[in-house]
């Protein structure tokens, strides 16, 4: 992969997990299809070795997954990505995490 594909290619995951939520916002039963972007998403970032869109991709997904009452699953996929990063990170996602982790 020439490098410029490379860097076209870093914010597929943030497009995906937007893809999602503008689906969700619009239609609210789309769960499913918004559930599998968010997976992709997550996917991605994986791939990409960018954990800040991965930890992103998995909060919305938590909501989500909260939403249906999915808590311990959420709980389970949010927790490994939150962990990763540093004591005292203070970013409004890993803070995000810390909370929704904190309430279930």
């Amino acid at each position: 992969m020439r490098d410029s594909d490379a860097t076209g290619r870093s914010w597929e995951a943030e497009l995906h997990r937007q893809r999602a939520e503008m689906l969700l916002s619009r239609n609210p039963s789309k769960i499913a299809e918004a559930e599998s972007h968010f997976k992709n998403a997550i996917e991605l970032a994986r791939r990409q070795n960018s954990k800040s869109l991965e930890l992103r991709a998995a909060m919305s997904l938590a909501r989500l997954l909260r939403q249906q009452e999915r808590i311990d699953r959420a709980r389970e996929m949010l927790e490994p990505i939150y962990h990763w990063f540093e004591e005292g990170a203070a970013t409004s996602y890993i803070r995000r995490a810390r909370d929704f982790l904190a309430l279930h």
